[in-house]
C-alpha cells in the first residue's frame, strides 16, 4: 500500500495493491484480502459492491480460462480511488485477451433453457462504467476497470 497526504494534511492511503494467487484458493482468499483493501481505502456502499463482484468475477475467469495458473506469477490487484469512485486494475501474466471484445453470451429463450453460468463478462461490463485493455512493456496484461459511484454511463476506449 501506498500512503499519501491528503490537501488537509492527514495521511490518507491513496492506492491498495494485492497480489492473489491464480487458483482456486485466490479465488476463496480473495474476499478477505479484498475486504481489507476496500476498508483501508474508505470505500463503501455500491462501489464497494460492484468492486468486489468485478474482481471475484475477472480472477474466477483467470483461473478458469486463461494460462494464469500456469504462470507461476500471481495476479496483481490495484485499487485506487477516483473523483467518482474507483479504478480496480487486474495485471497478469497469461495470454492476452481483451474482455471489450468478447462476445456476450446468448440469452435463453426460456427460464427453462437457461444453462446458468458464462455471464461474468457481462456482469463486469454491466458494473463497468469503463474498460480498457492493453499489454504492458513487459508482455503482462492490464484490464482497467472504471466503477463509478452513480449509474454509469458507458464508454469504451481501446490502447
Amino acid at each position: 500500500m501506498v500512503s499519501a497526504p491528503c490537501s488537509s494534511g492527514a495521511a490518507r492511503v491513496s492506492q491498495a495493491t494485492r497480489a492473489i494467487p491464480p487458483d482456486d484458493g485466490g479465488v476463496r482468499s480473495l474476499a478477505a484480502a479484498l475486504g481489507t483493501a476496500l476498508d483501508t481505502l474508505e470505500i463503501g456502499g455500491r462501489v464497494r459492491f460492484q468492486a468486489e463482484l468485478v474482481a471475484e468475477e475477472i480472477l474466477t475467469n483467470l483461473v478458469k480460462y486463461s494460462s494464469a495458473p500456469c504462470s507461476g506469477e500471481p495476479v496483481e490487484m490495484v485499487l485506487q480511488p477516483t473523483a467518482a469512485g474507483l479504478l480496480l486494475s487486474v495485471i497478469d501474466r497469461s495470454q492476452p485477451f481483451d474482455p471489450r471484445r468478447a462476445q456476450e453470451p446468448l440469452r435463453p429463450a426460456t427460464v427453462d433453457n437457461d444453462t446458468s453460468g458464462g455471464l461474468g463478462l457481462h456482469l463486469v461490463r454491466g458494473a463497468a462504467a469503463r474498460l480498457d485493455y492493453g499489454q504492458l512493456p513487459d508482455g503482462r496484461n492490464r484490464l482497467d476497470v472504471w466503477i463509478v459511484a452513480a449509474d454509469p454511463v458507458r464508454s469504451e476506449r481501446s490502447e
